[in-house]
């Protein structure tokens, strides 16, 4: 087991002592509802990513959407879609435990190269769409539409293997009816497909995003 100083869980008090599973090592981002810790797990020593959630004021509507986010993302096993772990609920808040990539996110990848003129060659760009690509036909297959889909939520496992992405964050994401069109309006508005904007789609929404990312890549 890797040698990591014992830092204080954020929240002492709840159903189940965090603890008793992992230990946080450093804060290493945060979202509009909630920070990003990495850990390791006690019973493997393995890093693990953290999200944690506060329960506190959350509105009737994101609990339900937190509630099939944890549920698509326990139903979900491809090598390409981050991994889900464990969810701990406290008194005040959620953790929502998933594997560690250590890689970063695709968007800071992609700034970082573009800094150091190391573009991408379309060799490099079919790798990474190829692996979007399967771990979108696997969400569809199963009638999950993201939603989302962004570089910011494409994260790298190995930054020197563009094979091992990682599609995460499901916040927006929805499990679609085939004999019904959806019509809320969510996802980034650079990534969002026209039929989101007239209320009326499917899962092929998710195909327009992956287009503004290829074209990226290759520009």
């Amino acid at each position: 087991m890797p040698k990591y100083s014992k830092e204080k869980t954020p929240e002492e008090d709840g159903f189940i002592k965090f603890n008793d599973y992992f230990h946080f090592i450093k804060n290493i981002g945060h979202g509009a509802y909630g920070k990003v810790f990495l850990g390791y797990d006690l019973r493997n020593g393995k890093e693990v990513a953290v999200k944690m959630i506060s329960k506190i004021d959350m509105s009737p509507k994101y609990r339900k959407q937190l509630k099939l986010e944890l549920k698509i993302l326990k139903y979900c096993n491809h090598k390409n879609i981050i991994q889900f772990k464990k969810v701990i609920e406290t008194n005040n808040s959620l953790f929502i435990v998933t594997e560690y990539a250590e890689g970063g996110n695709l968007s800071d990848y992609m700034k970082k190269r573009n800094r150091n003129k190391q573009y991408f060659s379309e060799e490099e760009a079919s790798v990474i769409m190829k692996h979007l690509l399967e771990a979108l036909s696997y969400l569809h297959l199963k009638n999950i539409i993201h939603r989302d889909i962004k570089p910011e939520n494409i994260l790298l496992s190995n930054p020197n293997d563009l094979s091992s992405i990682k599609l995460c964050d499901f916040g927006l994401s929805t499990i679609h009816q085939q004999d019904k069109t959806l019509k809320a309006k969510c996802g980034t508005a650079m990534y969002m497909a026209p039929e989101i904007v007239r209320g009326k789609y499917t899962t092929s929404i998710d195909m327009w995003s992956c287009g503004i990312i290829m074209y990226q890549l290759t520009h």
